[in-house]
């Protein structure tokens, strides 16, 4: 990591193309997130306001109405909990003896745990 660091801080030919290549696998999934919650809100043909339009209520300005800008936002940011919440979806499923720490220091799997962060 420390050999990676040092070239991609190289004044080297190059170094802003192989910067964007490291760093862009980070950046994808929220420019796909971004362009999906532009399809959700979208204010002509939005999956939103199509819904509405089929029960026969008006569309709305989701991201451009000032009264309903905070609620997307909100509808945005709660789809992020998600993510957070997901490494303790398998407490329950943890075995006993998976919970309890290692005897020695150094990092080892074993056998049939997974690295969650439930305790018991």
């Amino acid at each position: 990591m420390l050999t990676l660091a040092l070239l991609l801080n190289a004044n080297i030919r190059g170094t802003g193309f192989y910067r964007t290549v490291y760093y862009l696998p980070s950046v994808v999934p929220t420019v796909a997130a971004v362009i999906v919650w532009i399809f959700i809100f979208e204010t002509r043909r939005g999956i939103l306001n199509f819904g509405l339009e089929l029960l026969g209520l008006p569309t709305i300005q989701w991201l451009s109405d000032p009264n309903w800008a905070m609620p997307a936002l909100i509808i945005m940011s709660l789809w992020t909990i998600g993510a957070a919440r997901s490494p303790w979806l398998d407490c329950r499923a943890s075995p006993r003896s998976c919970t309890k720490p290692p005897r020695s220091t150094a990092p080892t799997a074993r056998k049939g745990c997974s690295a969650s962060p439930c305790r018991s």
